[in-house]
Order: structure tokens, then C-alpha cells, then sequence
């Protein structure tokens, strides 16, 4: 029991760690930088721009609260010279 209890712990620690405001803004950074492609959600970066302020702390909320169902990720083909696309 005093081993379920301590992983608990671990485990909403970590949670707190990744909803801190820091995390999500250096991840959204990245995203920019590295002009984010769309997702399953067809989403593009500048719509992105415009949906998470109001969504935000919506998100965060729903990972603290262990509810957070992340979307499939979206598959993408990059071919290669000379080799089949799988």
C-alpha cells in the first residue's frame, strides 16, 4: 500500500511539474520555432495562437484532474530516394 501511495505521489508531482506554466510556454515555443505542422485536428500554429489562451488552463485542469485524452498523432510518409513508403 505504502509503495502505491509513494508512485501516486511521483506520479502528480510529475503532473504538476508538466501543467507549470514555463513547460507549456517553452513547448509552444518550440512548436513556433519549428513551424509546428497541423495535427490530427487540422489545427495550424496561428490557429493554435488564438484557441489556447481561452482553453488553457481548461487543459491544464484536465491533466491535473487525470481526464486529459490526448488526440491520436498523425501519421506522415517522408520518402526516401530509393526506398519503398511503408
Amino acid at each position: 500500500m505504502w509503495i502505491y501511495k509513494q508512485n501516486e505521489e511521483q506520479q502528480m508531482e510529475l503532473i504538476d511539474e508538466i501543467v507549470e506554466a514555463r513547460n507549456f510556454r517553452e513547448a509552444w515555443m518550440s512548436v513556433r520555432r519549428n513551424h509546428g505542422a497541423s495535427g490530427i485536428d487540422k489545427m495550424s500554429v496561428e490557429e493554435l495562437d488564438v484557441y489556447m489562451p481561452s482553453h488553457i488552463e481548461e487543459i491544464k485542469a484536465s491533466v491535473k484532474g487525470k481526464r486529459y485524452k490526448p488526440s491520436p498523432v498523425r501519421r506522415v510518409y517522408i520518402p526516401v530516394l530509393g526506398c519503398v513508403t511503408r
